[in-house]
């Protein structure tokens, strides 16, 4: 059977700035700023990357959530650092929740039929 999660991610748990600055039209963008090598991200080819671990729970905990999803480091990086680097990397943060929608029931497509007497149904 095929799995749905849903969920979300907090980028602004990474080390991030919000800032705005001026957009070619003149107007004022508001923006996150995440700089790749103190948040670990990985440059190839003009792609950032961000591994991570998702972890799913046997049941839902407390708050309905089905796992989360938390950032980790790339294991080349993480060879090459230093100790005070791999003690940084070992708590990385969990960026975010989500729930498994595999088992929910999808809403009827019925549609009703209605004469020029009737009503609209909505």
């Amino acid at each position: 059977m095929k799995q749905t999660f849903d969920g979300s991610i907090t980028l602004s748990k990474l080390k991030s700035v919000i800032t705005e600055r001026k957009g070619k039209s003149g107007d004022m963008v508001k923006g996150i700023f995440i700089p790749f090598d103190v948040n670990f991200l990985t440059v190839k080819e003009n792609a950032v990357y961000m591994p991570i671990r998702i972890m799913v729970n046997e049941e839902p905990d407390k708050f309905d959530q089905s796992g989360f999803v938390a950032q980790k480091a790339d294991s080349t990086l993480y060879k090459a650092a230093d100790e005070p680097t791999k003690e940084l990397m070992k708590k990385l943060p969990i960026l975010g929740n989500f729930k498994d929608f595999s088992g929910a029931t999808k809403t009827s497509d019925k549609t009703t039929e209605i004469t020029a007497e009737d009503d609209l149904p909505f």
